[in-house]
């Protein structure tokens, strides 16, 4: 069963179960009513959870450069290898690593905010370009930062 699929099934099983309890109500079983009716609202909360994971997973999805490049400087997290580094940096030779990184004009970037303004008033950003040995290979959007709840009064 895919998550889509597991996302209808649960709205539907709260539909269901919704119309059985309006059924419950006219016939005046309100104890089996409310069962019902708690029940339908629990499917329904499944169904928007596995709403939230489906979310989740395509913003943590990486994308090959090779399939799609993302939007000019916008920043976004990379998965990149040295394909060829100086001596003293042997051992990560064609070894995964994770930066944050711009795509620009063609080009690719390691991220700064700074990097960010010259990219977006100028189109380039020479201490911040990736050299020719770096290969990005994939990239994801950034997650959404983190901001805490508000409770409310």
């Amino acid at each position: 069963m895919t998550l889509d699929e597991a996302i209808k099934h649960r709205e539907e099983v709260a539909k269901q179960q919704e119309e059985m309890a309006w059924e419950a109500e006219l016939q005046e079983e309100y104890e089996e009513y409310e069962k019902i009716k708690k029940y339908a609202k629990e499917q329904r909360q499944l169904a928007e959870w596995l709403k939230e994971l489906k979310q989740l997973k395509e913003q943590t999805r990486w994308i090959p450069v090779s399939k799609r490049l993302p939007k000019d400087t916008k920043p976004v997290n990379i998965t990149w290898v040295n394909h060829n580094p100086v001596s003293y940096y042997a051992d990560i030779k064609d070894k995964p690593f994770v930066a944050t990184g711009h795509y620009c004009n063609g080009k690719w970037w390691w991220y700064s905010a700074i990097c960010q303004d010259l990219l977006d008033e100028y189109g380039e950003s020479e201490a911040d370009e990736m050299s020719d040995e770096i290969e990005v290979i994939a990239w994801m959007p950034l997650l959404k930062p983190y901001q805490s709840e508000v409770k409310k009064c």
